[in-house]
């Protein structure tokens, strides 16, 4: 077997083929492969001059500046370099304030530009460009920036006066500091007085604190006044003024003064005390007081000359044996009377002494019950009080009687061995 090399591959489109008794032909029984080999070897140096690389590997000639490796993949990356240089395009205007989309043709995108290079409506001036760019104007003639670049500009004030901000660029990063007008602020408005001010007033506080002491609260001043004590300046008292306060006593119980200042003209008049007291004491007995002794011995005088017995004395003789000595000597008709009263006192030797009284409506006077047994024998007789008339001083009784009763009596008992007795005064009945 031996190499069969084709230098320059013509393609043909007639194969010669040998019949099997084609003896005259024999020796081209390769010629039709031989033929098909070339015919390859022809259509693939074809595809690789229109699509391909060569055998030595650099791309075909129109390919230049593409990596591409067939005409194909040259058109595909034409396209996608296309699209991306129209987006660039794109973005590049719209940067610049110009509607762009990429959805717009080539065409109109290639107008927009042209428009911008119309500089017939600049009106930019070197003043108005700043120093060190370039540009055109109006006529279309090429100027550069006079502009001053001041950056990021900064200054201090002093005072109250204007700080000037120089011509040109700021970039927004400077400032003019307030620090020095207002420390100024400071020391002039310290130098200088501003009743108004909350420094004035904390200074004027101050200065009374330190001057003017004082330890009354506003319940120690009158209302409608003002003061000054530690802790406040002007302040208002709350003290009531009750002027020349009065009032009156109606009994014996208290008359609550009202907190506040009196000018010391009020008062308090007794008299209703007075007057409830008078009337109190005429209300009820009191032997040992001037008015009942007076009443008393009126009475008595008035009870002599009017022929009625205002005193009467029991007396309760020596006893006989262990039996008690006993006289009734007061017996009283009592027909419509309800109530009964007397003054009464015991007398000589009146230790233990008892008075009891009695009422009823049938009286036997026995003699010889004046002594010995029931010394009234009464068939209805009933006791209504039993009175303590031990001791010598005088004191006053008040009995109610029953009624329907007729007779009133009384009856002593004495447990001593000496003359007693119990004397009756102001006795009266209604």
């Amino acid at each position: 077997m031996k190499d069969y090399t084709v230098v320059n591959p013509v393609f043909s489109d007639k194969i010669s083929i040998v019949e099997e008794d084609d003896l005259v032909n024999a020796e081209n029984d390769t010629a039709a492969a031989k033929q098909l080999i070339e015919n390859d070897l022809a259509l693939a140096l074809r595809v690789n001059n229109v699509l391909g690389y060569d055998d030595n590997g650099e791309p075909p000639s129109f390919a230049e500046g593409l990596d591409a490796k067939n005409v194909i993949d040259a058109i595909n990356k034409l396209f996608t370099q296309g699209n991306e240089n129209k987006q660039t395009l794109v973005d590049n205007l719209i940067a610049m304030g110009i509607q762009a989309s990429t959805d717009d043709t080539w065409g109109t995108l290639l107008d927009k530009v042209l428009d911008m290079t119309d500089t017939s409506n600049d009106t930019v001036t070197a003043a108005a460009l700043l120093a060190g760019y370039t540009a055109h104007n109006a006529s279309g003639d090429p100027i550069t920036g006079t502009m001053p670049n001041k950056g990021a500009w900064t200054a201090n004030t002093t005072g109250n006066g204007n700080v000037p901000i120089p011509a040109g660029h700021h970039n927004g990063q400077g400032y003019v500091s307030g620090a020095g007008a207002y420390a100024k602020g400071v020391v002039d408005a310290d130098a200088r007085t501003n009743t108004n001010s909350a420094n004035y007033k904390n200074g004027y506080n101050a200065g009374v604190t330190a001057t003017k002491k004082g330890t009354a609260g506003a319940g120690d001043v009158l209302a409608g006044k003002t003061f000054t004590n530690t802790g406040s300046v002007g302040a208002s008292g709350t003290m009531p003024n009750r002027g020349a306060w009065t009032a009156n006593t109606t009994g014996n119980s208290n008359v609550t003064i009202p907190a506040g200042y009196h000018n010391g003209s009020g008062y308090v008049s007794g008299a209703g005390a007075y007057n409830k007291g008078v009337s109190d004491a005429d209300g009820r007995p009191n032997v040992n007081s001037a008015n009942y002794k007076a009443g008393y011995n009126q009475g008595y005088e008035a009870g002599k000359s009017a022929g009625n017995c205002t005193i009467l004395r029991f007396n309760a003789g020596t006893l006989e044996g262990n039996s008690s000595s006993h006289r009734s000597d007061f017996n009283v008709d009592c027909t419509g009377k309800s109530r009964v009263e007397f003054d009464y006192c015991g007398y000589a030797n009146s230790a233990s002494l008892q008075l009891d009284v009695y009422v009823g409506n049938k009286f036997n006077n026995n003699a010889n019950a004046d002594w010995y047994g029931n010394p009234w024998e009464w068939s209805d007789a009933t006791k209504i009080a039993t009175i303590d008339a031990s001791g010598n001083s005088v004191r006053h009784a008040s009995i109610n009687i029953p009624n329907g009763k007729k007779w009133l009596s009384f009856y002593i008992t004495n447990n001593h061995n000496q003359y007693a007795g119990v004397e009756i005064r102001n006795f009266r009945m209604t």
